[in-house]
């Protein structure tokens, strides 16, 4: 039996000066494995070229891919590359149907029941790992 963790977690975003929001965070619990969660920072690059439309189709190929993800048997990071390339490809047929420019970078983690972590980034978003106050790592 896996050792139990507490997660002390909040999210905010603020739009600065800009009319609208590009960036995207999100905090996804298991819809059928207690413990599991998977954390999603979306920043939309491309102002009114699809920014905002580049961080929502981040957060969308998240929710579909954990929605189907097993912890108990499938490779968390395995399917964590398996969301940066879904969601490059998805972006990337978004710019061609809509003849915008969306980008977006990436940074995210999965808990496992088990307590294991994993995580990945793309672009200039990084994860940072603390215990206590110290930084132990940083993507």
């Amino acid at each position: 039996m896996a050792k139990g963790y507490r997660l002390t977690a909040s999210t905010g975003i603020h739009k600065g000066d800009r009319e609208y929001q590009q960036d995207q965070v999100v905090l996804l619990k298991h819809p059928r494995a207690d413990g599991c969660l998977l954390c999603v920072i979306a920043d939309g690059m491309g102002g009114r070229s699809g920014g905002r439309k580049a961080s929502d189709q981040v957060v969308m190929t998240a929710k579909q891919l954990f929605e189907r993800y097993a912890p108990e048997s499938d490779d968390a990071s395995a399917m964590l590359q398996q969301l940066v390339q879904e969601a490059h490809i998805v972006i990337k047929l978004t710019a061609i149907s809509a003849e915008q420019e969306p980008h977006s970078t990436i940074a995210a983690f999965l808990i496992n029941p088990r307590g294991d972590c994993h995580w990945i980034h793309a672009g200039d978003s990084r994860v940072y790992q603390f215990r206590d106050e110290k930084m132990v790592k940083r993507t």
